[in-house]
């Protein structure tokens, strides 16, 4: 497991350079299709940015998949709008490289989330989750469970990813020099992943 801190030239700068190498060399790993599990949450946001000013990826041979997400309702799902402003549109990812579902009852919401899990797995699971560390989950086996609104993917479908990238808010909750996790709810994402997978904890 590697920690990144924001040390040096450049508040995260540093930091920036380390996750997108990480993000990088997974794409090169992957054969056929980049599978990548996205998480909405805030931590995530700075490398979701890097991401869009990048012109090192071929984005059409990626999807991108969320953790979680609502549906129901005219609004667009909250997760797919915060990736689109901070790094679909910007970096001109293609409609067909994210993996998006209609508005559904929550029970049909589950049941298609399970369906895109399952041809996930099927093709090889998840190239890289890129992940805020204190987004918490419903506990369960691999899977999607209802949630009010939408379906929600349990933390034991992180067994599906071959690494992570788990991002730490330096100024939130969890201080600079603190073991990892330190500071956040016992069902946060970094406490609840599997211990056999590949992590990079970064703090921005």
């Amino acid at each position: 497991m590697k920690r990144i801190g924001t040390d040096g030239p450049g508040p995260g700068a540093r930091a920036a350079r380390e996750a997108l190498r990480v993000f990088k060399a997974a794409e090169r790993r992957s054969d056929g299709l980049f599978r990548v599990l996205l998480s909405a949450g805030p931590a995530a946001g700075p490398f979701l940015r890097e991401l869009a000013a990048s012109r090192a990826f071929d984005w059409g041979r990626s999807r991108f998949y969320f953790v979680s997400d609502r549906t129901g309702g005219p609004s667009p799902l909250p997760a797919l709008a915060r990736a689109a402003e901070l790094f679909f549109s910007p970096a001109g990812v293609p409609g067909s490289s994210v993996v998006n579902f209609p508005p559904l009852t929550p029970r049909a919401a589950a049941r298609l989330y399970s369906e895109q899990l399952a041809e996930a797995s099927r093709a090889g699971g998840f190239g890289i989750a890129v992940l805020d560390a204190a987004d918490s989950l419903p506990p369960g086996p691999p899977g999607t469970r209802a949630v009010p609104g939408g379906a929600s993917l349990t933390s034991g479908s992180l067994s599906l990813c071959r690494e992570a990238l788990f991002f730490l808010d330096a100024g939130g909750a969890v201080k600079s020099g603190a073991a990892p996790g330190a500071g956040l709810p016992e069902n946060a994402l970094l406490r609840a992943a599997p211990r056999g997978l590949k992590r990079t904890i970064i703090r921005f």
